[in-house]
């Protein structure tokens, strides 16, 4: 949910993406997270979304695991966090939307996306 600035910065866990993803990622969630605010303030118009028309996503940021025998710090945190929420996706899925937690499954739009994707092939 987003602030009553409407704005927002977004972590995600860098391993395993390649700068390639990364940018097609970041371009379809400037796009896509947008479009979810405008349809859930319609949608949801008793929840407390604020003006989806104000939404800026500030910061896409990757994040880097903590270094070993080191404390994570709280974005590392938060990313963790995110992981074990994402995790039961399915089950929230399954569940659907409740007072607290809205959940829109968006795999169409991410299988969409990742069929985007160009392989470059090393020399």
């Amino acid at each position: 949910r987003m602030g009553h600035s409407g704005l927002v910065d977004l972590y995600y866990d860098r391993k395993d993406i390649t700068d390639n993803h990364r940018i097609t990622l970041e371009n379809t969630l400037r796009i896509k997270l947008l479009e979810i605010a405008k349809e859930a303030a319609v949608t949801y118009p008793d929840l407390p979304t604020g003006d989806p028309n104000k939404l800026k996503l500030d910061k896409i940021c990757g994040v880097n695991k903590p270094a070993r025998k080191k404390a994570p710090d709280v974005i590392q945190q938060g990313t963790g966090l995110a992981h074990h929420f994402c995790v039961q996706a399915s089950d929230l899925i399954d569940r659907g939307s409740t007072e607290r937690i809205f959940v829109e499954n968006i795999s169409t739009d991410i299988c969409n996306m990742i069929s985007k994707f160009t392989i470059q092939m090393a020399n």
